[in-house]
């Protein structure tokens, strides 16, 4: 555990201003400075028939340039871009289900510059009608290409919010939205939904690092200009309740079967049993982690895949990064599962073991030895979530969202090593119950997966010249032969381009 970090997330303060909330951490021990702007819209926010318009938005605000503002000039994208690059700066824009978040990190010598340019972006955006087409584009091209064909995993990943929460939910769709609900979108929709949305009483200010009344000031004063909302943000409903298992094969031209399970809890970090289900998806599967169980009889033992992992929360884009980003935050989250794919002779099998480990899961809990890893191993990785000043921000930002008091991560700590194993099995018992979870399996035969995973069996193929253990291969026979409860109208067949 490292103390000096507790030190810095002590500093952190809400002042008490009406709108935007603001978050400050100061620290003087490197010449950095990061602002976070954080307001609380998303693609959840999408009218019905205008899926996309957040993220189209943002990426006006983003890439779409700059009308002039307060003596400084009108600048287009590659102008912008210019400027942050010789001050040094890393300025990045995140859209989530229900955050959109600007994040600065620069020099403290130059955050003054900085900052005035990441200001313009947000409070004088030029709405270009050439940009407008040309992101919506780009946002079309990632529906048409990138989801249905390039990245997989994601794909398996983001059906499964359709099936757990069904295809009316805000949650239903993707940041980019939906092909037919971009082509309506125009320029007069982004700026009535910019004005409408991006308010100063939906806005968390974070700052970090050095920072002075100075900076504070000119923020303050410059987004005072923003309008306060007229609607208040979209509610975000339960999942529907769900009675028996339901699996979904999205067919696409994929090189092997993914496979990903899930079923939605009322448990977020405000919750009181968020430490308990937190541990327990760290022990059945942290991510790319072989603390969790999941790393090792699935990789580790069997070599069937790159890893399967379980999540107490939402993990965005899991297939590129180490660690979850903050800014994410849900107002309803699910339990998950997920087996990266597998060459598709093991797809069933996979399917499989994932539901079998499980089922085991569910009934018998973790073991001694798994909670005591997990446990050790949270009290000493958890402080590493926020090691950087944006981090910080971010944890202090979702702290806002969730309506958690205190230090949430340094809390997190205290409430994991209190923990044991017979309260983490009860939360366990409690919300994971896989006889109701939704599966969603991507891979390129949905038919002769159907026939397989409706089988007697599903035998395990291992590579030329690969041997295991005879406890591997008995427990691989139980397994092989381990029936999901699913009747063959319970199993829907999806085409990977027709999600978007």
């Amino acid at each position: 555990m490292k103390p000096f970090l507790y030190v810095a997330l002590a500093a952190v303060s809400t002042v008490a201003l009406a709108a935007p909330k603001w978050i400050v951490n100061k620290q003087a021990k490197l010449p950095l400075t990061a602002i976070s702007f954080t307001f609380r819209v998303g693609s959840a926010d999408d009218p019905a028939g205008s899926e996309g318009l957040a993220g189209l938005t943002a990426s006006l605000l983003q890439d779409g340039g700059v009308k002039a503002w307060k003596g400084m000039p009108a600048l287009k994208r590659a102008e912008i871009q210019d400027q942050l690059q010789l001050a040094g700066a890393n300025v990045g824009f995140s859209v989530g289900k229900q955050q959109t978040a600007l994040r600065v990190m620069a020099p403290a010598a130059e955050i003054d510059k900085v900052t005035r340019l990441a200001v313009q972006m947000l409070v004088a955006p030029a709405f270009d009608e050439t940009q407008v087409e040309r992101l919506r584009n780009e946002a079309e091209e990632a529906l048409t290409k990138q989801w249905p064909r390039e990245d997989q995993e994601e794909l398996g990943k983001a059906f499964l919010d359709v099936a757990t929460f069904g295809p009316a939910h805000p949650y239903s769709h993707v940041e980019e939205g939906k092909r037919a609900g971009l082509k309506k979108i125009d320029s007069a929709a982004i700026q009535n939904f910019y004005k409408q949305n991006f308010t100063a009483d939906r806005l968390t200010i974070g700052m970090a690092g050095v920072v002075d009344a100075k900076l504070r000031s000119f923020v303050q004063g410059a987004l005072a200009s923003l309008p306060k909302s007229k609607k208040a943000a979209v509610v975000i409903p339960a999942a529907p309740p769900a009675a028996g298992l339901e699996m979904w094969i999205v067919k696409g031209d994929f090189e092997g079967t993914g496979v990903h399970f899930g079923t939605a809890v009322p448990v977020t970090r405000s919750h009181a049993d968020f430490p308990a289900l937190y541990l327990a998806a760290t022990a059945f599967g942290k991510h790319r982690s072989f603390v969790g169980r999941l790393m090792r009889v699935v990789r580790e033992e069997r070599g069937l895949n790159y890893g399967a992992y379980s999540y107490a929360e939402d993990f965005p884009e899991g297939g590129r990064s180490l660690i979850p980003h903050p800014q994410a935050s849900r107002s309803v989250q699910s339990f998950t599962v997920w087996g990266r794919p597998t060459p598709h002779e093991n797809g069933c099998f996979l399917t499989r073991q994932l539901w079998y480990e499980a089922t085991s899961l569910a009934s018998k809990g973790l073991t001694e030895t798994e909670f005591s890893l997990a446990q050790s191993h949270l009290v000493g990785s958890i402080p590493e979530l926020a090691l950087s000043l944006d981090r910080q921000l971010g944890y202090a930002t979702d702290s806002l969202f969730y309506g958690v008091k205190g230090d949430f991560l340094k809390n997190l700590v205290k409430q994991t090593a209190k923990l044991d194993r017979k309260n983490v099995n009860a939360v366990i018992e409690k919300y994971v119950h896989p006889e109701n979870f939704r599966i969603v399996v991507t891979t390129a035969d949905p038919e002769k997966f159907k026939r397989s995973i409706l089988g007697e069996k599903c035998a395990v193929t291992y590579g030329e010249g690969m041997t295991k253990p005879e406890g591997v291969l008995a427990l691989d026979r139980v397994i092989s032969e381990t029936k999901l409860p699913l009747k063959a109208e319970q199993i829907h067949v999806v085409e990977a381009g027709a999600i978007f």
